[in-house]
C-alpha cells in the first residue's frame, strides 16, 4: 500500500550580514542609559511628592536592584541618593527664593522627618537651614 519513505534531512541556509540599518524608531542610547534617563525624568517631576526608589522602579516596570545597578553603572550613585539630592536642592531653592517657614518647606519637599532633613541639610551645605537663608539674604542685599 503506502511506501514508507525516510524524510529528507532539513536544509539550513546561512546568509552573512552585510550591514545594519539604523532607523528612526530604534533607540539611540543603550538600555541602561535609557532606563536612567526615564527614571530621572520621573523623579524630577515627583521627587518632592515623597517618592521612594521603589516607586521609581515600579513606575518603570523594573526591579529595585536592577534600577540601583543601572544607576551605579552609569551615574556612580544610587537612586535614593539622587532623589535626596534633588529634594535638598529644592529645599535650598525655597530657602533662597521664598519666605516660607522651614516646616512648610520640609513638608512641601517631601521630607517626613524634620530632624532627618536638618541633619541632611547640615551635612550637604555645612550650615543650618536658618544660617543658609540668612547668608543668602545677606549676599543678596550686599550686592544691591
Amino acid at each position: 500500500m503506502m511506501q514508507s519513505r525516510m524524510p529528507k534531512s532539513a536544509r539550513h541556509l546561512f546568509f552573512g550580514v552585510k550591514r545594519v540599518v539604523m532607523r528612526e524608531s530604534m533607540p539611540r542610547m543603550p538600555l541602561a542609559e535609557s532606563l536612567v534617563a526615564r527614571a530621572k525624568e520621573f523623579f524630577d517631576k515627583h521627587a518632592t511628592d515623597g517618592i521612594s526608589p521603589g516607586d521609581v522602579a515600579s513606575h518603570l516596570g523594573v526591579s529595585r536592584p536592577l534600577l540601583d545597578l543601572r544607576f551605579r553603572e552609569t551615574q556612580n550613585t544610587s537612586v535614593g541618593r539622587l532623589i535626596t539630592e534633588t529634594r535638598l536642592s529644592e529645599v535650598a531653592r525655597k530657602l533662597r527664593e521664598t519666605r516660607l517657614s522651614i516646616a512648610t518647606i520640609q513638608e512641601t519637599c517631601g521630607f517626613k522627618n524634620a530632624n532627618a532633613l536638618k541633619n541632611l541639610f547640615k551635612r550637604r551645605y555645612n550650615m543650618s537651614m536658618r544660617e543658609y537663608r540668612d547668608s543668602c539674604r545677606g549676599s543678596a542685599s550686599g550686592t544691591a
